[in-house]
């Protein structure tokens, strides 16, 4: 969680102060990123873990969590930065 919120938050900050070609498709990406279902990217993320040696480990554990929590922290953290609710 606390390596999720970290990457999410420097992501947000990056997307609301930082104007480059191509942020509106970096934030669209992670709004759709965030609404994939866990069950389309089951079996390629469990190849992936498998193919990394990481499969029955708690390092693997931990990616899962922090990839699965990184678009929905950086699409909460600009919201905080600007002052929307």
């Amino acid at each position: 969680m606390l390596i999720s919120t970290t990457i999410g938050a420097l992501n947000g900050y990056a997307l609301t102060k930082w104007r480059f070609k191509g942020s509106e498709l970096v934030f669209a990406l992670m709004l759709f990123g965030c609404f994939i279902p866990f069950q389309v990217v089951l079996l390629p993320m469990a190849q992936t873990l498998g193919w990394l040696g990481i499969s029955s480990s708690r390092a693997g554990l931990i990616l899962v969590h922090v990839v699965f929590g990184i678009a929905f922290t950086t699409l909460f953290f600009p919201q905080l930065l600007c002052g929307h609710s």
